[in-house]
């Protein structure tokens, strides 16, 4: 694994496996308000179920819990994602909200169009 601070706030780490990256989580750390965000966490197809996005959660959580402002860390999910809502109540998130949230859907000349994704906050405390 290799861990790539961006700058202060905001950081990368990717797994490389064969010298390619099989996957990677990007996190932002919100100081003011006291946690972090995983906003991004992938792992090719071809290599899941080896436990990279468990080593790749992990080690952004215990980085982000290091920082002595950081009481919480949170990510976001969609509801038809199963594999990733299990990944992250076996590393102890718990649900906080579901919600709605919006994207748009067609080019610049529709923007009126948009589609519902129903999303699921969870969180973890120290």
């Amino acid at each position: 694994m290799v861990r790539n601070l961006i700058n202060d706030c905001n950081s990368l780490i990717v797994d490389v496996l064969d010298d390619r990256v099989v996957g990677y989580v990007y996190y932002e750390d919100f100081k003011g308000d006291g946690y972090s965000d995983i906003c991004f966490l992938n792992v090719l197809p071809s290599v899941r179920n080896r436990r990279i996005g468990t080593m790749l959660a992990k080690k952004a959580i215990e980085d982000s819990f290091q920082k002595s402002y950081i009481k919480k860390v949170e990510i976001s999910v969609r509801v038809n994602n199963p594999e990733a809502f299990r990944l992250y109540q076996r590393l102890g998130f718990q649900e906080t909200i579901t919600f709605m949230a919006y994207k748009k859907q067609g080019g610049p000349l529709i923007p009126h169009l948009f589609q519902s994704v129903q999303r699921r906050d969870f969180a973890i405390k120290t």
